[in-house]
């Protein structure tokens, strides 16, 4: 596994990246979210991803998008495969599920160890 990050999409689509153990705030009426990102080298076949808050499975809440693998070598990387799994979840009315509670991002490929990162989220209602 190249790398496996979350971030904090704020207003206007904008992103941050977080480091494990960070917290992302979703506030009631303003467009804000997190997406999960984990990019893999050398292999055609996207990571499988789930997502936890606590111990609980959220994958479903987020929406997923997969890199095409062509994606790489239009890039001009053309010995190398690369692909790219991001889930996303944006809304202005977040869900009060994800208050307080641990957002763990696991990310994991055939042979290799998982790849974990996670956040703590806070929901602001106005």
């Amino acid at each position: 596994m190249q790398d496996v990050y979350l971030a904090s999409i704020g207003p206007g689509t904008t992103e941050e990246r977080k480091t494990t153990g960070s917290t992302i705030e979703l506030v009631q009426e303003e467009e804000r979210g997190i997406k999960c990102v984990a990019t893999i080298d050398g292999s055609l076949q996207p990571p499988d991803v789930r997502l936890y808050l606590d111990s609980e499975d959220c994958t479903d809440k987020f929406i997923q998008l997969v890199s095409d693998p062509a994606d790489a070598a239009d890039a001009g990387i053309v010995s190398k495969h690369q692909r790219t799994v991001e889930y996303s979840y944006v809304s202005t009315n977040p869900d009060t599920e994800f208050n307080q509670q641990n957002l763990t991002c696991i990310a994991r490929q055939p042979d290799f160890p998982d790849t974990v990162t996670w956040a703590w989220v806070d929901v602001f209602c106005k």
